[in-house]
């Protein structure tokens, strides 16, 4: 119920949906039409992961998000998280490409990136998610570049966004 000093508002009605994933990114995000930004993400050395510095087939990359979901973490909203992992309650997923989309550029399409960690991000405020994923073994020679991905938190899906691959 709102209460207004003109009276109570009926009637309204607020959705809430589980989660809604979206990963940091930085650089254009439309020009014709959406594109995939670039993932503030770094590679397993902790470098940043950029054209001139792709993430190697094997090698774990890490990127950070809102929007996951619920997590363990007792903590109040706004409290930030110290160092212990506090997993997400809901299963996330990396996805390869553009979720219903036919590829249709130079833009390389991985094999499905296995999570290792999905969850709040240490030292960062709660709800700040931290996703550290692998990405796969595969023929380099037909994949090196700007590899489109997504997060999915059950039916929810992100907006693409940009890793750099060698």
């Amino acid at each position: 119920t709102v209460v207004t000093p003109n009276g109570q508002i009926p009637g309204i009605v607020l959705s809430v949906v589980p989660a809604v994933p979206e990963v940091f990114t930085y650089g254009p995000i439309f020009t014709y039409g959406p594109i995939a930004g670039n993932a503030i993400a770094v590679n397993q050395d902790w470098t940043p992961n950029s054209a001139s510095n792709p993430a190697a087939p094997g090698s774990i990359v890490t990127v950070w998000a809102s929007g996951g979901g619920l997590s363990g973490n007792p903590e109040v909203d706004g409290a930030i998280t110290g160092t212990k992992f506090y997993p997400l309650v809901l299963i996330l997923g990396v996805g390869s490409g553009v979720p219903g989309a036919v590829p249709v550029g130079p833009s390389p399409i991985i094999p499905q990136p296995q999570v290792q960690y999905s969850g709040d991000a240490p030292d960062l405020v709660k709800g700040a998610i931290q996703v550290n994923f692998s990405i796969p073994q595969y023929a380099p020679a037909a994949t090196v570049g700007a590899a489109e991905l997504y997060l999915q938190v059950g039916t929810a899906v992100s907006d693409p966004f940009t890793v750099y691959v060698q």
